[in-house]
Order: C-alpha cells, then structure tokens, then sequence
C-alpha cells in the first residue's frame, strides 16, 4: 500500500479507536455521576 493510504487507515483505526475508549468511560463513569441525582433520601435525611 502507498504511505498515504496507510495513513488513512491508520487515522480511521484511531477514530474508532477513540469513540470506543470514549463511550466505555461514559459507561464507566455514568453510574456514579448519577446515583446522587437519582437515588432517593433515607429515612433520617428526611427528618
């Protein structure tokens, strides 16, 4: 393959790459961004 194309190849490889590391740390990090907005006061808090 000609070096340009390699780039290419390599540079959608990375964009693929990126937008799979980067839905994985939503994933990741969503439950725990969350769980206080959505959870509901004990008891004791209530009082």
């Amino acid at each position: 393959m000609a070096p340009a194309a390699d780039a290419a190849k390599y540079a959608s490889d990375l964009v693929v790459v990126t937008l799979v590391v980067a839905t994985l740390l939503i994933f990741l990090v969503a439950p725990f961004v969350l769980w206080p907005l959505i959870r509901t006061p004990d008891e004791a808090e209530a009082q």
